[in-house]
């Protein structure tokens, strides 16, 4: 004799809910700690910005060339702390984003000693 074994009637399955398609509302734009340096006044500002941060970066060619490199810097700046400001703001920034730039750590220490260097000529 062979035995059967009923099985219960299958659950009934509640279909799934159709997901919601509405767009979502517009978020506030989360973006990281920003340094309360103004931005550049001028276009003249802006070049010197610019202009720092490619001398603060260029690797040293002889020995003895950083304490010249870093009063190039502070007479590019004018001798102003306000452009030597903004352009650590924009390493500190890099080195947010990419922890092993030595690019910027580079340019960061060249910064950081050129203003080092207009209060103590």
């Amino acid at each position: 004799m062979v035995a059967t074994i009923e099985r219960p009637p299958p659950a009934a399955v509640e279909p799934r809910p159709e997901p919601d398609r509405r767009p979502l509302p517009p978020q506030e734009e989360v973006t990281a700690f920003e340094p309360a340096i103004p931005a550049p006044a001028t276009t003249t500002d802006a070049i010197i910005d610019r202009l720092l941060v490619a001398r603060a970066t260029e690797p040293p060619h002889r020995a003895g060339t950083r304490k010249r490199a870093v009063a190039a810097l502070a007479a590019i700046a004018g001798h102003r702390r306000e452009p030597l400001d903004r352009a650590r703001a924009h390493f500190q920034k890099r080195l947010s984003r990419r922890s092993d730039d030595y690019e910027a750590t580079r340019g960061l220490q060249m910064v950081e000693a050129a203003l080092v260097h207009i209060a103590h000529p």
